[in-house]
């Protein structure tokens, strides 16, 4: 059985076509084999099924904005009326399965102290780089904690527990990542 030129082309082509894809799997492959093992999440830093994330933060720090917006499910914030009295406060607290939430504001809305801590939480990449070589690649991080005051971006603080064999280690990180 003779093929025509036109099925030779084809053939050519077909050729030209599959053995540089086979060549180019085998040696991405190869590459990747030597290649550490970084497992990096990607961005953003919080995850947004948490009440307290990076869009909700400004309206935590006045009651009349969580009262407006109602960032918690199954509540009722209708009956809360602020006033101008400085003696009355309000205390907002909760938790969920990785989050906790302590807020004391004002008679008249005002925040005076809150504290924000959400455990085991998605890390800036930065964290993971960090943790995924020198001296952190052959520990297991077994849990981590994001802890925020006063709904500042600026005072978050990162806690990270680290694990190999019987040791346990601890290890901080600021808001962008760095260790402390």
């Amino acid at each position: 059985m003779w093929l025509t030129p036109n099925q030779i082309t084809n053939t050519m082509l077909l050729k030209n076509i599959i053995i540089p894809a086979l060549f180019l799997a085998i040696s991405a492959t190869a590459t990747f084999a030597f290649q550490p093992v970084i497992d990096v999440p990607e961005e953003p830093v919080y995850s947004y099924h948490l009440t307290v994330n990076e869009n909700s933060m400004a309206c935590f720090q006045t009651l009349q904005c969580l009262i407006s917006e109602n960032p918690f499910k199954n509540s009722n914030l209708d009956k809360i009326r602020l006033n101008n009295s400085k003696s009355q406060r309000f205390l907002v607290e909760g938790s969920s399965e990785n989050e906790e939430l302590h807020a004391v504001y004002q008679g008249n809305g005002t925040l005076i102290e809150a504290t924000v801590i959400q455990r085991n939480i998605i890390l800036p990449k930065k964290i993971y780089e960090t943790l995924a070589a020198g001296e952190f690649e052959s520990w297991t991080m077994i849990e981590n904690k994001l802890e925020i005051k006063n709904f500042v971006e600026n005072t978050k603080q990162y806690t990270v527990v680290l694990s190999r064999d019987n040791e346990v280690r601890v290890e901080y990180f600021d808001k962008t990542g760095n260790l402390i």
